[in-house]
């Protein structure tokens, strides 16, 4: 079967709508508006979109080192069916970004799950880095990064440092504005060289000691 993929992507852009719109109506019969803000919702959006644009700049500068290697070493021919699982990895997406469906028990040993991806949004320090899968998480069993969803602690979704805005542009941006103000005030070139390329948490230890130092010398 021939098949326009592009054509089909966009097709899928009213279920995601429905979707977003059906848990805003599933959480509102519970006495939940809450859990959806229109600010939210349409910065989350308008985030998504610039990710999959930066996704797309990404793709032109590797795509010229898998055409070679697939011209060169490929083992088998892909065809025109990959396709299909593009299609099938973006379909699963709107499955999993949810509140209102419960744990799948044995489904969770296999498949990323809306319970599994809740803890990979979370910004509880049990949920950090932690369920990285698309669609099977077997990977992350693997690998130690798995994590299951506790009851004892409701996943707690936003950033570590608040943002305080709703523009989508200055929220994809105000960590690298972070970023190059903590490099500007530091101390010593390891310091700035740990800020700009050292893990998370070693960057944040000397973020939090710049900003003891700046609260010290304030009169």
């Amino acid at each position: 079967m021939d098949f326009n993929i592009e054509l089909l992507l966009l097709a899928l852009a009213p279920v995601f709508l429905g979707c977003v719109a059906w848990e805003a109506w599933y959480w509102a019969r519970r006495g939940r508006a809450d859990v959806y803000s229109w600010r939210d919702t349409l910065c989350n959006a308008a985030l998504a979109l610039l990710h999959q644009g930066a996704d797309k700049l990404a793709w032109l500068a590797v795509i010229p080192l898998y055409q070679y290697v697939y011209q060169q070493h490929r083992l088998f021919d892909l065809g025109h069916s990959w396709g299909h699982f593009v299609l099938l990895n973006l379909a699963f997406q709107f499955f999993v970004h949810t509140q209102a469906v419960p744990k799948l028990g044995w489904l969770e040993y296999v498949f990323n799950t809306p319970s599994i991806h809740r803890s990979h949004h979370a910004r509880n320090p049990c949920y950090i880095d932690r369920n990285y899968a698309g669609v099977l998480v077997i990977w992350d069993r693997l690998f130690g990064s798995y994590v299951a969803e506790r009851d004892d602690t409701p996943c707690d979704y936003g950033t570590l440092k608040p943002v305080n805005s709703y523009n989508p542009l200055w929220v994809s941006v105000v960590e690298w504005h972070d970023m190059l103000r903590e490099t500007l005030a530091a101390r010593s070139w390891r310091q700035r060289l740990t800020l700009l390329f050292g893990s998370p948490e070693a960057a944040e230890r000397i973020a939090a000691q710049l900003a003891q130092n700046s609260q010290r010398h304030t009169p």
